[in-house]
């Protein structure tokens, strides 16, 4: 079930890429139809910024919450202190993903052509 779920996410990923790189040459070739320079590409950086730290603070969480259940004797009290910490240390990470891609990373568009515009 598992490996059925990961070859489904990875085929839809890669399905989801081309589709991107398309759409993205596509909306090139408008703006440079218009007399403007492409928009910048600075989405894709702002997911690996976000996944830079969301990734880790998921590992980081797991290891945590391993910790926190190894320690000691299976108790109710014990697993959800485990799940607390665990859900507290990814939200932190998840806030820092957060204020990392909002800090500086607006979309501009290219520069405007000077003089007339083209038909």
């Amino acid at each position: 079930m598992a490996a059925t779920g990961a070859a489904t996410a990875t085929a839809l990923a890669a399905r989801s890429r081309v589709h991107r790189a398309r759409e993205l040459r596509e909306t090139e070739r408008h703006w440079a139809a218009w007399g403007y320079g492409p928009p910048d590409r600075s989405a894709s950086s702002r997911r690996r910024a976000f996944l830079v730290w969301l990734l880790p603070g998921l590992i980081v969480a797991t290891a945590v919450a391993v910790a926190v259940l190894w320690t000691g004797q299976a108790n109710p009290g014990r697993t959800a202190a485990a799940a607390l910490t665990a859900a507290g240390v990814v939200s932190l990470f998840f806030v820092l993903a957060i204020a990392d891609t909002a800090r500086g990373h607006a979309v501009r568009r290219g520069k405007a052509p000077t003089g007339s515009i083209r038909p």
